[in-house]
């Protein structure tokens, strides 16, 4: 029986500090989601670059990039998309003491070169590692909805 008890209180225990540690790791992603709309909307691809991992990728409809300068600067420049909403946190979930997933949906307006406006959303996945003492992204995963059935 006194086994039985230690075991349930470490059971709890652990439980209760995987939540507070999941609880952090919200915050987090919350902290990095705000930094990530606060550079997108200022067309800052540097200050994108510096929210990920040396060897980031950013999956989306264009195909699996390596995070660069140059690949946040195009999509400026031809993408038409030019403000991000602040991305919603739905889930974070923590792998290890240094990988965590999110998952979560986003979105995007913009105009076209013509005027047009263009507006994307959906939702995004990404895997996030301490890298040093912060987090930061891996892999980026973006996928917009679908247009509406005619």
């Amino acid at each position: 029986m006194v086994r039985l008890m230690l075991a349930f209180a470490m059971f709890v225990g652990m439980t209760l500090a995987a939540r507070a540690d999941e609880a952090d790791l919200k915050k987090q992603v919350d902290a990095i989601g705000a930094a990530y709309m606060e550079h997108f909307n200022k067309g800052d691809a540097a200050g994108l670059v510096s929210l990920y991992t040396a060897d980031g990728i950013l999956v989306n409809p264009a195909g699996m990039n390596k995070v660069t300068p140059a690949l946040f600067e195009g999509m400026f420049k031809n993408g038409g998309l030019n403000h991000l909403d602040p991305p919603k946190v739905e889930q974070v979930i923590m792998i290890d003491s240094k990988v965590a997933l999110g998952i979560g949906t986003y979105h995007q307006t913009g105009k076209k070169a013509d005027g047009t406006a263009v507006e994307s959303e959906g939702w995004w996945s990404a895997t996030y590692v301490l890298d040093g003492d912060k987090w930061k992204l891996r892999m980026l995963t973006a996928a917009p909805k679908p247009p509406p059935a005619k």
